[in-house]
């Protein structure tokens, strides 16, 4: 350690000390702080359903908005909190901030501008999370060990409100709809996926030697909590996520058969608690009432506290065999051959047995899909539908390659392409998503800012000296970033900001730089901080402006109840207006406009919000079909027949849009003008 301190650092890395200690001590205070503001974020994505909706992800982008102009004072003011990376980790700020630039270009040719906004402000803040995590790498001390703390705090919360919802229903109802688990984030599969995120972490306290055998088995106990959880989710993408954070943590770490180790003993502990779970009728089985719910639940309570204890008493006697027997090199090569023997054989016996064949054949195959609430879902290599969400992703990008069809335009490109009637908003495939809706240079973009990251990520971790504590949670930290990455070529992880935000301030924390000396901005980088901050206020009126705008259609919807009032309708018809003005890419307020015109027996005004509609979304369905209805209900036969014909061109599974297109049929041509209506004369048969 004295030879590696002696090693002078190079010119741009040297730290000198600085002039006062008391400003050394502020500017840690200020990366200490960023970062448990960052982690406060990630929790509230989190609880907050994954801030999937607009009204969620608005506050954690005006949050992330309000840090960023909070880091560029403290910047511009006296040098602290700025951001500092390799190249490779500003080329990924640059890539990730250029995709969120070239998303809102593409407002222009848009098939859904409202969706383009939003996605513009979601791609946006995740370039923010990016740069954030680099000002509180290079500034907060010991920031790799704190985020990793930080992230292992945000899964174990998240984990436990999840498992209170399956163990104690009473208490806490998670299950009420399905046996899987998916509160708080609201989606079984990212909720699993949050549980990996601190898996390594976990994994890396337990298998470490040089901690307190009370924390290694705090850790360890952790591990089997996050494996619990992720079983229950019954998600195999999160295996798969997890296989990969597993291998990053082999390959980089210096403790690889304890880690192989502690993983397998964490999760023979949790096959117990998994196995009655999933066997129990009453919390295996959808539609349960809630008194037997609750009481499979204090029966899992039972079987988790039994495997619990067993875990770590098995734990405290594998530590007392650490000390006691010597581990030495040959015996790791046998261990690795071994290892390796085992693996070798499982897969032979998989071709032999044509289990390889038969699992492809298996997942493209979209007519025999698992229900979602099966434990035994968890056996099947069903693509459950995404074979055939790939397919339209593919097809929207083949007729838009370069330029797509706007950030954000899935859903409607879904009921363009689709072949079958469910519904879906995003391929599953962020890559697919990224071409289908932002064409070869979005996709070039994102995902290339995203390899940058990981890079600038590994290089760091590299970097760091092998055996140091630091290394081995780096290491986690990346290998939670690997694993998101491989997660979202299955899943929409990319709209889910509760876990792509946690993923980007790991991989972000460990790609950036030690901070150096502290020196006052210079005249080029005050000007740019002044400029970020005109950005900073610009970004947040643009997130402010559409959840106003939905909050206010919301609010004038709840108003137009059923018994309200002639004065009520007025005061929700003006709502909806000032929706409609605050969001001029959006329907959702004129829809809501409408249908308060039709309560209130304006048919015109009523024609004219939809009529709007149709010409801010030419490529809305939706918009199309209210069109049709209206123009049906006024007796608008050429009006009706063409909007439907529109409405079924944009979705031609909807059945709605072609009972449409059928009555505007009829409208042309009534029945009283058939011949073989009743009461008109039929014409006499040869013979007859």
């Amino acid at each position: 350690m004295t030879a590696l301190a002696e090693i002078p650092a190079p010119p741009g890395d040297r730290v000198e000390a600085p002039a006062r200690p008391r400003g050394r001590g502020e500017r840690d205070l200020a990366g200490r702080a960023l970062l448990a503001a960052l982690f406060a974020a990630c929790a509230y994505a989190a609880f907050a359903h994954g801030a999937v909706d607009l009204a969620d992800e608005a506050p954690l982008q005006a949050a992330l908005a309000l840090l960023a102009l909070g880091v560029a004072a403290a910047a511009l003011g006296a040098g602290r909190l700025v951001p500092r990376a390799s190249g490779a980790g500003w080329l990924a700020v640059g890539l990730l901030a250029g995709f969120a630039g070239w998303c809102g270009l593409s407002l222009a040719w848009s098939v859904t501008p409202d969706l383009s906004w939003q996605a513009t402000n979601r791609a946006a803040a995740y370039a923010l999370v990016v740069v954030l995590a680099l000002a509180a790498g290079a500034r907060a001390p010991r920031a790799v060990d704190r985020a990793a703390l930080g992230l292992l705090a945000v899964s174990l919360a998240v984990a436990l409100d999840a498992l209170a919802g399956k163990a104690l229903p009473g208490l806490t109802d998670g299950t009420a709809l399905s046996p899987r688990l998916r509160e708080p984030l609201g989606y079984w599969n990212a909720l699993a996926l949050v549980c990996v995120l601190g898996m390594p972490v976990a994994l890396a306290v337990a298998a470490d030697a040089a901690r307190g055998g009370r924390l290694r088995l705090a850790a360890l106990g952790a591990l089997w909590l996050l494996v619990v959880v992720t079983g229950l989710t019954y998600s195999r993408g999160a295996i798969v996520a997890f296989a990969v954070a597993l291998a990053v943590v082999v390959a980089l770490g210096d403790a690889r058969l304890r880690a192989l180790g502690v993983a397998a003993l964490a999760g023979a502990a949790a096959a117990p608690a998994l196995a009655f779970a999933f066997t129990r009728s009453s919390l295996a089985t959808p539609d349960t009432p809630l008194a037997q719910r609750a009481a499979g639940g204090r029966e899992l309570l039972g079987v988790l506290a039994v495997c619990l204890v067993a875990l770590l008493a098995a734990g405290w006697l594998a530590l007392r065999a650490e000390r006691r027997v010597a581990w030495s090199a040959a015996r790791t090569r046998r261990a690795w051959a071994g290892l390796g023997v085992i693996a070798a054989l499982l897969v032979a016996g998989l071709a032999v047995s044509g289990g390889i064949a038969d699992a492809a054949r298996q997942f493209a195959d979209t007519r025999d899909a698992p229900s979602v609430s099966t434990p035994s879902r968890l056996l099947s290599t069903n693509s459950g539908n995404r074979v055939q969400w790939w397919g339209e992703a593919l097809g929207a990008w083949s007729d838009r390659p370069l330029a797509g069809h706007g950030a954000g335009s899935f859903p409607a490109l879904h009921l363009q392409y689709r072949h079958n009637r469910l519904p879906v908003r995003q391929p599953h495939d962020a890559p697919l998503q990224f071409l289908a809706e932002t064409g070869l240079v979005g996709a070039a973009l994102a995902l290339g800012g995203i390899a940058a990251l990981l890079w600038a990520a590994g290089t760091a971790v590299r970097a760091r000296p092998r055996g140091s504590p630091e290394r081995r949670l780096a290491v986690a930290l990346l290998a939670g970033g690997a694993a998101w990455t491989v997660h979202a070529l299955v899943d929409w992880d990319w709209d889910i900001p509760g876990v792509t935000v946690p993923a980007l301030l790991a991989l972000g924390v460990v790609a950036a730089r030690p901070a150096g000396a502290r020196k006052a901005p210079g005249r080029p980088r005050r000007l740019a901080l002044v400029v970020a901050a005109l950005a900073g206020w610009a970004y947040l009126a643009s997130v402010a402006l559409p959840a106003l705008a939905d909050r206010k259609a919301e609010a004038a919807l709840r108003a137009a109840r059923p018994d309200a009032t002639p004065a009520a309708l007025q005061s929700a018809a003006a709502r909806a207006e000032l929706g409609a003005r605050l969001d001029p890419l959006s329907v959702r307020s004129l829809f809501a406009g409408a249908a308060i015109a039709q309560r209130r027996g304006r048919a015109l005004d009523a024609r004219r919000l939809l009529l709007d509609a149709v010409h801010r979304e030419p490529s809305n369905a939706q918009a199309w079909l209210r069109l049709a209805s209206d123009a049906l209900s006024l007796v608008d036969r050429p009006g009706a027949e063409a909007a439907a014909r529109r409405a079924l061109e944009l979705d031609p599974r909807n059945p709605e849009a072609l009972r449409a297109a059928q009555a505007a049929v009829a409208l042309v041509a009534p029945p009283e003008d058939s011949p073989s209506a009743t009461g008109t004369p039929l014409v006499a048969q040869a013979g007859g």
